[in-house]
C-alpha cells in the first residue's frame, strides 16, 4: 500500500473501532515504511489512539528491512514505546540478518519478530552471543513461534528447536 495513506488510515480506523467496540481485541496498526513523513505522522496519530503494537511485513508491502526509512520508522516507534511486530519467515535468504541489523541499529525499539525465522530458525543462536558483546545488543528482540512449532512438531529437528528456544529466551 505504499503511496496509499489515507488508505491505511482507514484501515487503521476501522481496527481502532472495532476494539473500541470489542475490549478484548488489542488493536495492532499499520504503515507502509516508504511514505516517509506521511507513514510517521500516521505512526504518531494511531499511538495517541491508544495503539501500542505496529506491523510492517517487507514481502507483502514490498520493502527493504535496510531502507533508511525503515530504520527512521522503527526508531520514531521505539520513542513513542509502540513495538514493532514484523514478519520473519525468512522468505528469502538473508532475511533474518537484516532484521537482526536493524534491531541492533534501533536499541530502543521493541521487536517481535514473527514465526522466529521459519526453518532459518538456527539463525537466532546468535543471540547467545549477542549478549555478551559489551554494547552491541539491545535485548530488545522477542519472537513469535506460530507457524514453526506446527511445522518443527514431530520433526527430526524438534529438539533443536526447542534448544535454540532456550538459547533465546523464554519468558
Amino acid at each position: 500500500l505504499e503511496g496509499r495513506p489515507e488508505q491505511i488510515r482507514a484501515a487503521n480506523d476501522r481496527l481502532i473501532a472495532l476494539a473500541a467496540r470489542h475490549p478484548a481485541l488489542m488493536p495492532i496498526a499499520t504503515v507502509h515504511p516508504y511514505d516517509g513523513s506521511a507513514a510517521l505522522r500516521e505512526l504518531e496519530r494511531v499511538k495517541a489512539r491508544g495503539v501500542g503494537v505496529l506491523k510492517i511485513h517487507p514481502h507483502t508491502q514490498k520493502f527493504d528491512p535496510d531502507d533508511p526509512r525503515v530504520l527512521s520508522l522503527v526508531r520514531r516507534a521505539g520513542e513513542l514505546g509502540v513495538v514493532v511486530l514484523m514478519d520473519n519467515a525468512n522468505v528469502l535468504p538473508g532475511d533474518s540478518e537484516k532484521l537482526f541489523n536493524l534491531a541492533l541499529k534501533a536499541p530502543k525499539t521493541e521487536f517481535i519478530f514473527a514465526h522466529m525465522g521459519a526453518m532459518n530458525f538456527r539463525f537466532w543462536n546468535i543471540l547467545k552471543a549477542a549478549r555478551t558483546a559489551e554494547g552491541l545488543f539491545g535485548d530488545n528482540i522477542y519472537f513469535d513461534i506460530s507457524a514453526i512449532v506446527a511445522m518443527v512438531a514431530d520433526w527430526p529437528i524438534e529438539d533443536e528447536f526447542a534448544w535454540t528456544m532456550r538459547n533465546v529466551g523464554i519468558d
